[in-house]
């Protein structure tokens, strides 16, 4: 048997043994049909505008293979649950958990204040030379937020002429 391409009855056949158990190259071998043309109708049919036949062969043949893996797993389930929980399609994997893992509570995420920007900070506190009581008061709140951050950084509150920095942010 040469055929072109697989008739309705060849299709039923080969998609009978695969659903049976068969790997689809036994399947194909005991309707009459070599490896190589199995392999070559089951491309040409999963190509766009593939031909009725090809196409319904090879939807035909992707259908039988996953109802015998359904009634392998389920016979694998019946036989053997824990093992089939286990190894089967529920195990866990990399990027989720499997059906035999404990349940883990999603962590609550801590909402944090962003890092003050340390560079415009610096400039705000310089440009406010002028203002000395406006400089106070940016660089008490400022360090507020630091102390609430848990940063060890000062902020110069005096002129660029005094070496002293506060971590109150308060004048001394």
């Amino acid at each position: 048997m040469n055929p072109v391409e697989p008739d309705a009855g060849l299709t039923a056949r080969v998609a009978a043994y695969i659903r049976g158990g068969a790997y689809p190259e036994v399947a194909a071998q005991a309707a009459g049909i070599g490896p190589g043309r199995l392999r070559r109708w089951l491309a040409r049919g999963a190509k766009k505008g593939a031909s009725a036949p090809l196409k319904a062969f090879c939807q035909a043949v992707k259908q039988a293979e996953a109802v015998a893996r359904l009634q392998a797993e389920v016979a694998a389930l019946k036989a053997k649950p824990l093992d089939w929980l286990r190894h089967g399609p529920g195990r866990p994997r990399e990027n989720r958990d499997g059906w035999t893992a404990a349940a883990r509570a999603e962590r609550a995420t801590e909402i944090t204040e962003p890092e003050l920007p340390w560079a415009l900070v610096h400039e705000l506190v310089t440009r406010l030379e002028p203002w000395p009581e406006a400089r106070v008061a940016v660089a008490e709140w400022l360090m507020g937020t630091c102390r609430q951050e848990g940063t060890k950084d000062t902020i110069q509150v005096y002129s660029s002429g005094a070496d002293e920095t506060s971590d109150t942010g308060a004048a001394e």
